[in-house]
């Protein structure tokens, strides 16, 4: 028999608390229930708390102690849990308006006996409504005699079998940190791979300000799983992973020294068992399209965003106040260009500052004296400009300039996550993000891939002689080969690096390869060319020992610098190991 009060009518609270009559019978039954089993599982252990609240708002908690409840010793206890799923099972809920701590309040009002059928005779009534318990019996004293200790589902009626409650997804992997990554690459990339696990109904459920869950159904899963994101900038990743509320922390910047001491319990945090590289990103520094300008150095650039030169003129603009916008102080692409063009110099106090890419380009682009700095894949309607580093080539944020790092302002896009052998879930996704199939989704949303390819860049008409003579019939691949700070090793992406290039070789057989290492002027010119040719033989022998051997091997030492020299990380990049094919 139907209740006189419709479904869809919410209980209220206690505040204003209905009569008898209006209020939906089967939630209360439902909630009677909970009742009954929250007060029998606490007076059967003293140190016991049931807390309703999660029994109301977290199904997987609910689940539990329906479970501990169907497999108690007392009657009371196991029927309270046969009932609760029959009511979940016919889609009853407690109104999310309920304040379940009050609701002894609330049922204290109703007879639930007003809620039954239409009574039936004495005998019929009795037996019928002892069925379910009798057969429940039996299936308990069939468990005793043979051994094994049922679960719910063993206990209730068998009608309820084909309706169980939907349970929430399951997070199965936490991913913290860049809103550059996240954005857009992390949620489209968590898709494709859950998609690739055979994941059905995949979707990006948006739960707050820079904030998402990619939820799907998969087969080795029984509940639906879900890939936690949150993007509130890079320096959060390396918080979260320390506090254990992350397994995979993104960032647009490479890690600090003393984040890096902070988790060292994980181990070295540079090594490529935990530091991967993504992709590649060049921060553009974008102007209004009408604005003339289109080349600045990194020099003039700092002293833009510093507020040393205010006006568009003294760069060769326009006359006119230079209005200056930049990504917030948590942003790893403000993390990255402080490092890379402001260095110990402050933002100038004037410039706007905005978390959210899309926006500030946005802002740029509708503004005649605007500048900002912002990643490649939200230049948007804005223009970028050419950037010189020193005495260098300038050079356009393109997608050879960056992959090989010779544009000033690239940057590496990297997942830090230290091993944990229990997670498949994060050894299979991380594996995904830096192969093929996520390498692709760098491209596609408009981030510089890692997958190779050759090609013939424009040249200085400065370059040595013996330079341009053995790379006159060659194509240079779109890679670069660095190597760790203070270490003739090479870094984490350089050793990833060996393996695409393997690959591309593979799938290009009888190319001639040509490697040509390069060093910052910190060393006399002697010293220079043998310590680029040890670089250059180190690259040899890897090489090697993957079955390729290069042609040509040669150390040109400090020609042909990418950046300025004038700071430690800048002559980092001038140390490297160009490859040729030809």
């Amino acid at each position: 028999m139907k209740s006189d009060t419709s479904p869809e009518k919410s209980v209220k609270t206690v505040a204003s608390i209905p009569t008898a009559p209006d209020i939906d019978r089967q939630r209360l039954d439902l909630l009677n229930q909970l009742w009954i089993i929250k007060r029998g599982l606490e007076r059967a252990g003293s140190d016991r708390t049931v807390q309703m609240n999660l029994l109301r708002k977290d199904a997987r908690y609910l689940q539990g102690v329906l479970e501990e409840a169907a497999a108690s010793s007392q009657d009371e206890l196991w029927r309270a849990a046969a009932r609760v799923r029959e009511l979940l099972a016919q889609g009853i809920i407690i109104d999310p308006e309920m304040d379940l701590e009050t609701a002894p309040t609330i049922l204290s009002q109703v007879n639930f006996n007003a809620a039954k059928a239409p009574t039936a005779p004495r005998g019929m009534h009795l037996g019928w409504a002892m069925m379910p318990i009798v057969l429940a019996l039996g299936v308990l004293i069939g468990a005793l005699v043979m051994g094994w200790r049922p679960t719910l589902q063993d206990v209730l009626p068998a009608r309820q079998a084909a309706v169980t409650p939907t349970l929430p997804a399951k997070v199965v992997l936490r991913i913290h940190g860049s809103n550059t990554l996240g954005a857009e690459l992390l949620p489209a990339m968590a898709e494709a791979y859950l998609k690739r696990e055979g994941a059905s109904s995949v979707q990006r459920i948006s739960t707050a300000a820079n904030e998402w869950r990619v939820e799907g159904r998969i087969n080795r899963s029984v509940e639906p799983v879900a890939i936690e994101i949150r993007a509130h900038g890079s320096g959060t990743a390396f918080k979260d992973i320390g506090e254990g509320t992350a397994d995979i922390g993104a960032s647009s910047r490479p890690i600090k020294k003393e984040e890096a001491q902070h988790l060292s319990r994980f181990g070295d945090m540079n090594s490529p068992a935990i530091e991967h590289v993504v992709g590649l990103d060049g921060i553009a520094v974008i102007v209004n399209r009408n604005n003339p300008v289109r080349t600045l150095s990194k020099a003039q650039i700092a002293q833009i965003f510093s507020g040393r030169i205010r006006d568009w003129a003294d760069v060769g603009g326009p006359v006119g106040p230079i209005r200056v916008y930049a990504r917030d102080e948590k942003s790893g692409t403000f993390d990255t260009f402080q490092h890379l063009v402001l260095g110990k110099t402050e933002l100038a106090a004037t410039a706007t500052r905005i978390e959210d890419s899309a926006e500030l380009s946005d802002r740029v682009a509708t503004d005649s004296f605007g500048i900002g700095f912002i990643g490649l894949p939200y230049i948007r309607n804005a223009q970028a400009v050419a950037v010189a580093d020193g005495d260098t080539l300038p050079l356009l944020p393109t997608p050879f300039t960056v992959a090989t790092e010779d544009y000033p302002l690239a940057r590496r896009l990297y997942l830090y996550a230290p091993p944990n052998p229990q997670n498949a879930y994060l050894r299979d996704f991380l594996e995904f993000a830096i192969t093929d199939g996520g390498q692709s989704l760098v491209s596609a949303v408009g981030f510089i891939s890692q997958q190779v390819t050759a090609a013939r860049p424009p040249l200085s008409e400065s370059l040595p002689s013996r330079y341009t003579q053995l790379i006159k019939d060659a194509e240079r691949l779109s890679l670069s080969f660095r190597f760790r700070p203070e270490s003739s090793g090479l870094d984490s992406k350089a050793q990833r690096d060996l393996e695409r290039v393997v690959d591309f070789l593979a799938r290009h057989s009888g190319r001639r390869v040509l490697l040509l290492g390069f060093t910052d002027n910190s060393d006399d010119p002697t010293q220079g060319v043998q310590m680029s040719r040890e670089r250059a033989r180190e690259v040899e022998r890897e090489l090697a020992a993957r079955g390729i051997f290069a042609t040509v091997v040669e150390g040109l030492g400090p020609v042909n610098p990418v950046a300025s020299n004038d700071s430690p990380q800048s002559a980092a990049r001038n140390r490297r190991v160009e490859i040729w094919v030809m």
